[in-house]
């Protein structure tokens, strides 16, 4: 895989998440207009609000609206990751916000062997949040800094993933509410897959402030 030419698919799942959506869909499309991509939004029944954001920027031309059937987020993945054209998929959820760049290095590390099917990015903690919000990232942070490179777990929301290799194992679990990117990163290393971390794709998680 080249990665300096390899189109991309995002797939982001949404539901009630209008209060940081237009950020995480601003950052998305720049780093989607620096190669050949494309961005599959999926929205699971909200009623806040999102759906109407999700529409404006379909017409736009900006993304593809998909309509989940509420069945929960693995589901939602699942259904942009059939409909990607794309053979790296990276799974961004509702409330991040990537730093410019994110989408470079986490494909750069894809392409480092072809035996790589997912790089995580790095989450870091963002000064201005309030105090819960803040612990909860840096808590994160540090955990995660004294991970190696190569690991047998990464989770969804900043990952960049083959579909091939996803579709290998069999797509990720729509039974688990929650834990389903551990079931499936467990299910990739049992396949020989390696699992890589990026500490320089880095991005922002807004986390709820209570």
């Amino acid at each position: 895989m080249d990665a300096s030419t390899s189109g991309v698919s995002f797939v982001i799942p949404v539901y009630e998440g209008a209060r940081t959506l237009e950020a995480a869909l601003a950052c998305v499309l720049a780093e989607a207009a620096t190669r050949p991509s494309e961005v599959i939004a999926i929205d699971d029944g909200s009623t806040d609000g999102s759906l109407r954001i999700l529409r404006r920027h379909a017409r736009a031309g900006h993304l593809v609206l998909l309509r989940g059937e509420g069945r929960g987020a693995a589901a939602a993945i699942n259904l942009g990751i059939r409909r990607a054209r794309h053979e790296i998929v990276c799974q961004v959820d509702q409330d991040v916000v990537l730093d410019a760049g994110w989408l470079a290095r986490v494909v750069a590390e894809l392409g480092s062997g072809s035996d790589v099917a997912a790089v995580q990015g790095r989450y870091r903690a963002l000064r201005g949040d309030g105090p819960w919000a803040r612990v909860m990232g840096l808590d994160l942070d540090l955990r995660a800094s004294r991970l190696p490179r190569c690991v047998d777990h990464v989770c969804t929301g900043i990952t960049a993933y083959r579909k091939s290799a996803l579709q290998g194992v069999g797509l990720f679990d729509e039974s688990m509410g929650y834990g389903y990117d551990n079931c499936m990163s467990y299910r990739l290393g049992d396949a020989g897959w390696r699992l890589v971390r990026c500490p320089a794709a880095t991005s922002v998680h807004r986390w709820r402030p209570r």
